[in-house]
């Protein structure tokens, strides 16, 4: 099985078809032989396989006509929004480095169909972006737009698009005269063609660049979250992980079932019948993320109870208690004594973090 063969959003799907409408090519034309509906397509919360991305993507370059670089334009449209949990994640890091740690490490919540590899020398940055499981006839195009993706969320963390420019670029493809220009304008270089491997490097000192939104509870926060997310993705299947996905995406906006359906292109009677015949409930399933995420939260020293009631979708901290108690057997404040947090520590590191931007 292929690296990139796991689920995504359809946040990158939509972003190729709002370009392709751009010139002139209709929804139905790039969401041909995919298996998408406009409907899903058009769902904030809706996910799809990477193959039915894959043939968006043989949609989008048979109607180009195999344009030079067609990629280095749709990548550079990629912000941190269009990642969800992941590029906030990102945006709250300490630094450029440490965003690249973490962005490696959960590369599997976002679109990306090229491996990417961190490299440290004394002088420099190395990215590895390795292209050799991406199907050749789409190959060139994803490995341009997962690299010009990923320069153009460098240069949004760092706020500044002088800072991050490559020393040097190498790339396994052949020079394409009519492409050469538009590698310029993009990545401010031409790169190095026919090479062993695909490389950008920059300089040592920009890993170590504070980021300007740098906020170290938030990144722990949402690096929590992206790491449930993960797991999740990663040992449940069918319509019982499409659900768990929709609700740990939402802390304190917890959707009900009818909205949940909705963003999942059936009814609420179809969802319950279906998560019936996988021999859970949607209640059950609402309790398992509220759980997880409300242990995880308790670890956190700044959030009081009335701050994980609030996120958890809980009008009160005395609702949240009880729920927590028919969960797991013992109330939230047995929970942070075992983990060393007394009440003190927890008004104490309330007071601390104040100022910081909320989640």
């Amino acid at each position: 099985m292929p690296r990139w063969n796991f689920r995504r959003s359809t946040a990158s799907a939509r972003l190729m078809v709002d370009f392709a409408a751009e010139r002139g090519w209709s929804a139905q034309q790039m969401l041909r032989g995919t298996g998408i509906s406009e409907p899903m397509l058009a769902s904030a919360h809706a996910e799809i396989e990477a193959a039915q991305e894959l043939q968006m993507v043989r949609n989008l370059v048979a109607l180009s006509g195999d344009e030079p670089a067609l990629g280095l334009l749709v990548g550079s449209r990629y912000r941190l929004t269009t990642y969800g949990i992941w590029g906030y994640t990102l945006l709250s890091s300490r630094t450029l480095g440490s965003a690249i740690e973490v962005a490696l490490r959960y590369l599997n919540l976002t679109y990306a169909f090229v491996a990417i590899t961190l490299r440290l020398t004394d002088e420099a940055v190395e990215l590895v972006l390795d292209d050799s499981e991406v199907p050749a006839d789409v190959r060139r195009f994803l490995f341009e737009r997962d690299g010009a993706a990923m320069l153009a969320l460098g240069r949004e963390l760092l706020g500044q698009a002088d800072l991050v420019q490559f020393m040097r670029l190498r790339v396994t493809l052949p020079r394409e005269p009519q492409a050469a220009e538009r590698y310029r304008q993009v990545f401010f270089n031409e790169p190095t063609y026919g090479a062993r491997e695909n490389v950008a490097a920059f300089p040592r000192a920009v890993f170590d660049l504070t980021l300007p939104m740098a906020n170290e509870h938030t990144a722990q926060h949402s690096e929590a979250l992206c790491r449930h997310l993960l797991e999740t993705r990663q040992t449940h299947t069918g319509l019982a992980d499409a659900v768990r996905d929709h609700l740990l995406r939402q802390p304190g906006r917890m959707p009900d079932m009818e909205a949940v359906a909705t963003a999942l292109c059936m009814t609420s009677r179809t969802l319950r019948r279906r998560l019936d015949d996988e021999g859970v409930s949607f209640r059950s399933l609402l309790d398992e993320v509220r759980a997880t995420l409300a242990v995880e939260m308790l670890r956190e020293p700044q959030l009081t109870l009335d701050d994980i009631a609030e996120r958890l979708g809980y009008a009160e901290a005395a609702s949240f208690i009880l729920a927590f108690k028919r969960w797991k057997g013992v109330p939230p404040s047995a929970v942070r004594r075992e983990l060393g947090l007394s009440a003190r520590k927890v008004r104490s590191a309330r007071s601390v973090s104040r100022q910081a931007p909320p989640i």
